[in-house]
């Protein structure tokens, strides 16, 4: 993973475009190349609309040591 990683980023600095081909899942596809170090991720889904729900969800998710990410 760090070598994908330090490969991305020294494309990034080179001025080399990196993009992804989209397929089933928008968010492996955003995810590959975000630069951010994920083996593993959380995929929330979509959050609840009400704002104090949607808070208590992600204050639950807040001490994981795993990247996070919903809709």
């Amino acid at each position: 993973m760090i070598l994908r990683l330090n490969l991305f980023l020294e494309f990034r600095k080179s001025g080399i475009d990196v993009f992804t081909i989209p397929g089933p899942s928008a968010v492996t596809a955003a995810l590959s190349i975000s630069g951010i170090v994920a083996d593993a991720f959380i995929h929330l889904g979509f959050l609840p609309r009400k704002k104090s729900i949607r808070q208590k969800v992600l204050k639950e998710f807040k001490s994981f040591k795993k990247s996070c990410g919903g809709i």
